[in-house]
């Protein structure tokens, strides 16, 4: 097994890749399954809370999260696996793996502080968030500002993560929408807010 980066609370601190084929997608690339050496159901959810809605998949009841990121999907299970699609080779897995055994640490220490229900409630915001409840919040003037050509494309693009909702300089500096942007945060909550970059 290899050994991750150096983290305060470890929950997984080696894997082992255990499959490799070919990728579905693109023959000259593979997919993957590693094993970690620690089961992560608790951090799972809290590692769903750091990506961008839109690019999360969530299913609750078996505790599985795939998250399309770094142009491949990356799938989650509570028993330490990781599924990988779309990978150049064994050495571009293992940095990707090992980005994702410190992010799985970060979120079991936050796991440990904060509990399940705390998670419950913030992933309950994260399938319930969609477009039009990001746009009902911004200003709605299609000034173009964020560099986005409408206020709905703005909020389409930061569900998915290829936009900030920071970039909107009227929500955030013009005091006629100040009540907007305290409605959003309080809607979106902390961790949305950080994935959304708000």
């Amino acid at each position: 097994m290899q050994k991750a980066r150096e983290h305060r609370k470890k929950l997984v601190s080696a894997y082992e890749v255990i499959e490799v084929l070919p990728c579905t997608r693109d023959p000259n690339r593979i997919r993957l399954i590693a094993k970690l050496d620690h089961e992560i159901s608790d951090a799972i959810p809290f590692v769903a809370l750091r990506f961008p809605p839109g690019k999360v998949t969530y299913a609750e009841r078996e505790g599985v999260l795939t998250l399309n990121v770094y142009d491949r999907l990356i799938t989650l299970f509570p028993e330490g696996k990781i599924a990988m699609t779309y990978t150049k080779d064994l050495d571009e897995a293992k940095e990707i793996i090992e980005e994702f055994m410190d992010l799985i640490n970060e979120a079991y220490e936050e796991a440990v502080e904060r509990g399940k229900e705390y998670a419950e409630e913030y992933v309950k915001r994260l399938k319930s968030i969609n477009w039009m409840e990001l746009y009902k919040h911004l200003p709605q003037t299609n000034c173009g500002e964020c560099g986005e050509q409408t206020c709905a494309a703005l909020a389409m693009k930061a569900l998915q993560g290829e936009a900030k909702l920071s970039s909107c300089k009227p929500l955030l500096n013009d005091p006629k929408y100040a009540k907007n942007l305290e409605m959003l945060k309080k809607k979106l909550g902390p961790h949305l807010c950080r994935a959304l970059s708000l």
